[in-house]
């Protein structure tokens, strides 16, 4: 009976966290974006919620430019490199590697999700083997995103996706060493 009871409980869960997201397929970028600082809300959620956020394409934005320094916590990931990644064996673990995550902030996030949607499906014909382990730097870097949306809100997606295209090939013809400024 007691399992009964959790299984319930777990359904019941389940099924509200689903309704909620549902709710708010519909709602504006603006709504959905608050609802990532939702504690509530499982990793798998927020995932979900994110794809919602850049489905909507240039409509998001706005409302993604607009919480960019949004120190609230959306979540954790595994710190990259550093001290804690490559340790000699024979050393004791320092503390802060012992579950080595940082905090994502919500402005964080509304980056990745601004640069998703800025980036096409596209392979560049002029893209090379890396020769490397090390990964390069991203193809374009937008260091003022409120200048940028300024010159390119009157663009459809598909022709800053096309302008992105040429960053891209920029990038990898430039030996994929330095990111392309899109400002």
């Amino acid at each position: 009976m007691r399992r009964l009871r959790l299984c319930l409980a777990v359904l019941i869960g389940i099924v509200a966290g689903t309704i909620a997201l549902v709710s708010h397929a519909g709602s504006d970028p603006a709504t959905q974006i608050s609802e990532l600082k939702n504690p509530k809300l499982s990793n798998d959620d927020k995932t979900k919620v994110g794809l919602l956020i850049q489905s909507e394409g240039t409509t998001a934005i706005p409302a993604l430019i607009a919480c960019l320094k949004d120190p609230a916590p959306v979540g954790t990931v595994p710190l990259e490199g550093g001290e804690c990644i490559n340790r000699p064996a024979n050393q004791p673990v320092p503390p802060q590697c012992v579950n080595p995550v940082r905090t994502v902030t919500l402005g964080e996030r509304c980056e990745q999700m601004l640069y998703s949607i800025l980036t096409p499906a596209y392979t560049s014909p002029y893209m090379t083997m890396l020769n490397t382990k090390q990964a390069p730097p991203p193809p374009f870097v937008i260091s003022d995103w409120k200048a940028w949306w300024a010159a390119h809100q009157s663009q459809s997606l598909d022709q800053i996706h096309a302008e992105a295209r040429q960053k891209i090939d920029a990038f990898w013809k430039n030996n994929h060493q330095k990111s392309i400024d899109w400002n």
